[in-house]
């Protein structure tokens, strides 16, 4: 159950960061501050580390800085 939680967020987490590279090109100076990042899991984990792996190659296409924020308990509304 656990594995199938991480494996849907980190393909939602795969999907966000590819659509920021597509929000880039279209505003030129969007974002002016730096785009943070929120990770529903404890820092250190897997998922946590494919967000900063992510981030870190979204960050060399934007040219905009990433920060990774995890935030343990985030629910769906």
């Amino acid at each position: 159950m656990r594995s199938k939680i991480a494996r849907t967020s980190l393909v939602l987490a795969a999907l966000a960061l590819a659509s920021l590279s597509q929000v880039a090109a279209a505003q030129a100076d969007f974002p002016s501050r730096p785009i943070r990042v929120l990770v529903g899991f404890a820092p250190g984990g897997s998922t946590d580390v494919l967000a900063r792996a992510l981030g870190q190659e979204a960050r060399k296409s934007l040219g905009q800085e990433l920060i990774i924020v995890n935030k343990l308990g985030l629910k769906k509304k």
